[in-house]
């Protein structure tokens, strides 16, 4: 699938590579021919690792990544610079991305963001339903927080979650609270919904 409304023969389109699964832009490019470029993207040619595997996964799983035109440019350097001014402004709302260098707002100081720190950070994969009310929850407070961002939300709520329970804070309103048979249904629920993304996630 693409969202290309540039067909390449006109100007520099500056463009995001999106994963379907979750919306989130996973990567920022600049080029003159839009639809060659995915192509060359979709062919996993080995110069960006990172980028590969995640496009080869979605392959592998039947999922096709999403090229959207952000903006289209008629100078090769002006579309560099938008181009950085785009991977900045994802990386700034706590985007994961494959590009293999990010610079910072002054145009000095550049960042690796396509190598995960795991000596600093614990990566967790998670499932959750699609259009579940979990999903549809954790959408509306991306939204409040201005991003699409949903595994930045998640782990952000999975810290005030478990720092509410070391200050021995109540989890939900008293008005929120379900019955026991709801409260045991719903636990059940997420159990089983857990253990299917489990099962359905490649080895």
């Amino acid at each position: 699938m693409s969202n290309l409304s540039h067909n390449g023969s006109l100007g520099h389109t500056v463009y995001t590579l999106i994963d379907p699964r979750t919306d989130e832009v996973r990567y920022v490019g600049i080029s003159g021919n839009a639809p060659l470029r995915l192509k060359a993207h979709l062919q996993c040619d080995g110069s960006n690792s990172p980028k590969d595997e995640w496009i080869q996964e979605l392959k592998d799983n039947r999922h096709e990544v999403v090229m959207k035109t952000l903006e289209v440019v008629n100078d090769v350097e002006e579309a560099r610079k938008r181009e950085q001014h785009w991977i900045q402004h994802y990386y700034s709302l706590g985007a994961i991305l494959f590009n293999r260098e990010v610079w910072d707002s002054s145009g000095d100081e550049v960042r690796s963001c396509n190598r995960r720190d795991s000596k600093k950070y614990v990566y967790l994969t998670i499932g959750i339903l699609r259009d579940s009310q979990t999903h549809l929850d954790l959408k509306a407070d991306a939204e409040e927080c201005n991003t699409k961002q949903l595994p930045t939300v998640a782990a952000l709520r999975l810290g005030d979650y478990y720092r509410m329970r070391r200050e021995g804070l109540p989890m939900v309103p008293a008005s929120s609270l379900k019955s026991s048979t709801n409260s045991a249904d719903d636990t059940m629920n997420a159990l089983s919904n857990a253990a299917e993304a489990n099962n359905a996630w490649p080895e």
